[in-house]
């Protein structure tokens, strides 16, 4: 357990850590790529969890050109936005983020999705107000598996790496949180990481996160 008074602050990856968005996210890609004559999966969509949208359609559209991909890019996040009503909350989100609040942490938010689609999410689900900042890619020129994102985050909170935990799902999302020198509770149903060495902690519920900080 690590004591609230030798931490400042938590910083939430958002989806697939905070919320269930999975439904809302592989819905949205199929709308637009549908008309390309391609489709993805369940199993697709885990390959490519966490990456940013310029890193999804680079791999899925490797020969096409920059302004096309960022066209793709555009048109997910207005379906995504269209889908929106489709996420819901992790379970035990809410009591998570009210305990860490109670004993006086910061929480922040840090992800590859656009603020402007996460931020009404945030609102939707009653959770916003929890939150001292939300670093989203819009705020960073590189993003995770980068630690330009958390390093942001770092900067707005004016805590160390030291004084803070990341709570990540996805690979992509651990290296960039570790490369800016911060220990990562990772949030996954396997019993292994896919790749690195063992996380500063590993959970398979977000309740758990209370039993290593208090």
């Amino acid at each position: 357990m690590i004591g609230a008074k030798d931490m400042k602050a938590v910083l939430f990856d958002f989806d697939g850590t905070l919320v269930d968005s999975d439904a809302a996210q592989i819905l949205s890609f199929n709308d637009i790529l549908a008309s390309h004559g391609r489709q993805m999966s369940q199993a697709d969509y885990a390959v490519i969890a966490g990456w940013s949208n310029e890193a999804i359609f680079q791999a899925l559209f490797p020969d096409a050109s920059p302004e096309f991909r960022l066209d793709l890019s555009e048109q997910k996040e207005a379906a995504f936005h269209g889908n929106k009503d489709l996420v819901i909350l992790q379970p035990g989100a809410t009591e998570v983020l009210s305990a860490l609040s109670d004993q006086g942490l910061t929480l922040a938010i840090v992800t590859n999705a656009p603020r402007l689609v996460v931020e009404p999410i945030l609102e939707r689900l009653a959770i916003w107000p929890y939150f001292e900042t939300c670093v989203g890619n819009e705020d960073f020129e590189i993003g995770k598996p980068h630690p330009a994102p958390y390093q942001l985050a770092l900067s707005r909170l004016q805590v160390g790496a030291h004084e803070a935990i990341a709570i990540e799902d996805s690979e992509v999302g651990r290296r960039s949180a570790e490369a800016a020198g911060l220990r990562v509770v990772f949030y996954t149903n396997t019993t292994a990481s896919k790749e690195g060495p063992p996380p500063f902690r590993r959970i398979q519920r977000l309740l758990e996160v209370l039993d290593i900080v208090g």
